[in-house]
């Protein structure tokens, strides 16, 4: 099962600007939709993989209310892009509180496919 958003860059810069804020929350709820709406459709056995465009936490892997949410719903993968250029800080997979990230930026991958999950 597959739900998402776009997400939007993390308002962890002081003086972030109003309307990055606004969006910011806007996403977060919309999010929140999506994830009570695959909730309710999601069976014993599925798996709930979330897809964002911007990352869902900060350079630091820092908690926010993306993540918080992919908590909440139980989770199992989430997959988001957004990043023009590879940093130190930056990584292709990444697992945080029973979640596993993927980094699937298309110039990060060189444009090819990510398994992001096989039945075991």
């Amino acid at each position: 099962m597959i739900c998402g958003t776009r997400g939007w860059t993390m308002p962890e810069v002081q003086g972030a600007a109003a309307d990055d804020i606004k969006i910011y929350k806007r996403e977060v709820a919309r999010l929140k939709l999506s994830l009570e709406s695959a909730s309710a459709k999601r069976e014993e056995g599925d798996i709930l993989i979330c897809m964002t465009h911007f990352p869902p936490f900060n350079s630091k892997f820092d908690g926010s209310d993306f993540t918080a949410l992919f908590s909440e719903y139980k989770v199992d993968k989430a997959v988001y892009g957004h990043l023009h250029s590879f940093h130190d800080h930056a990584s292709l997979y990444h697992e945080k509180d029973g979640i596993e990230y993927y980094l699937t930026s298309c110039n990060l991958v060189n444009n090819e496919l990510v398994l992001i999950w096989t039945e075991e």
